[in-house]
């Protein structure tokens, strides 16, 4: 991946739905070029077409990170299981005092409590969480923005 790939990619995460000959045109390359180039970064997965909705506005009215403690033993089955949820869109495990962290989005306070009485005491392995509310997202990027 050259300056010219990293250049495109930025320039698609702006605006992705601009034409291969608008870019080409931004950029000062032929629209040839920046059509092999897009279709060589799908082909080598390193960059995919996503849709990024807004979250309140589709009904995801509580965002939270939870950050957990678990059992080593069990850190890659704790993180599995969490990855596995249908409302956890990040899991990592981390270094530092709590070794995951994970991104959840909710219709409501309520469904989040549900998820943390229910769902996460039902995990074995898991020995301390923390919940953090998100107030209010200022910036949400999906991956990496260059210089």
């Amino acid at each position: 991946m050259d300056k010219l790939d990293q250049r495109i990619i930025v320039e698609l995460q702006r605006d992705g739905r601009q034409t291969n000959t608008d870019l080409a045109h931004k950029l000062g390359v032929s629209e040839a070029t920046v059509r092999r180039r897009i279709h060589r970064l799908l082909a080598d997965e390193i960059i995919k077409v996503t849709a990024v909705p807004d979250l309140a506005k589709v009904g995801f009215n509580t965002v939270a990170l939870i950050i957990i403690q678990a059992n080593l033993q069990h850190l890659d089955e704790v993180t599995a299981a969490l990855a596995q949820h249908p409302s956890v869109h990040y899991a990592a495990q981390t270094a530092g005092r709590f070794d995951i962290i994970i991104w959840g989005l909710f219709h409501s306070t309520e469904e989040l409590a549900n998820f943390v009485k229910k769902d996460l005491a039902a995990i074995p392995g898991i020995e301390r969480t923390e919940t953090l509310i998100n107030l209010d997202i200022k910036k949400r990027t999906l991956g990496w923005i260059a210089p």
